[in-house]
């Protein structure tokens, strides 16, 4: 287990401060059931796959505030990762390449999809009456991690039009946000 600790007790900070330049957030996953290629995770086409439904998450909240977000922008923005490029879930397997992806990500600001991909990945639940959407740290990776639920559409924590709003506000923060506009305070 890493050492964790919180990074701000406010679940909609974005712990920018330790984003390093020219890194893109990741949202990382479980699996692709319809594909096998890295490229296609969290791809946002067709319809009604977990890609598609954060993006509509984020164009959603992107049109609130008057700024439209395309696919295009969508696939540009995120670097979109499985924790395994299979078929099917395999835990067994899942743990196996969990060291793997961390060191893949290290130093970056990580959306962990789905509570299964945090248990394969051995991160920390964080605490509190609202779990999804609160940054975490693991310092030994230079890493910061949130979980939200996964976007399979088994998923009943998006049936709430609140979640979905709250999903779709934090991956605009992280769309929005550009590494070489922020002052680092020493």
């Amino acid at each position: 287990m890493f050492n964790i600790r919180y990074v701000e007790d406010d679940e909609t900070m974005v712990p920018w401060t330790h984003y390093r330049f020219n890194d893109r957030p990741v949202l990382l996953a479980m699996n692709n059931p319809q594909s096998v290629l890295p490229e296609h995770a969290l791809y946002p086409h067709p319809e009604g796959v977990a890609g598609h439904r954060l993006y509509e998450m984020l164009r959603d909240s992107a049109a609130e505030q008057g700024l439209p977000v395309s696919r295009v922008n969508y696939l540009e923005r995120f670097d979109r990762r499985n924790l395994l490029n299979a078929l099917q879930w395999n835990t067994a397997e899942a743990y196996r390449r969990a060291g793997v992806v961390l060191e893949a990500v290290r130093g970056r600001n990580v959306i962990v999809l789905g509570v299964r991909t945090l248990r394969a990945l051995r991160l920390s639940r964080p605490g509190g009456s609202s779990t999804w959407g609160r940054w975490r740290r693991v310092d030994r990776l230079d890493l910061n991690y949130c979980l939200l639920p996964h976007p399979s559409g088994r998923c009943r924590e998006y049936n709430d039009p609140d979640m979905r709003r709250k999903t779709g506000d934090l991956l605009l923060k992280l769309y929005r946000y550009n590494p070489q506009q922020v002052i680092l305070e020493e």
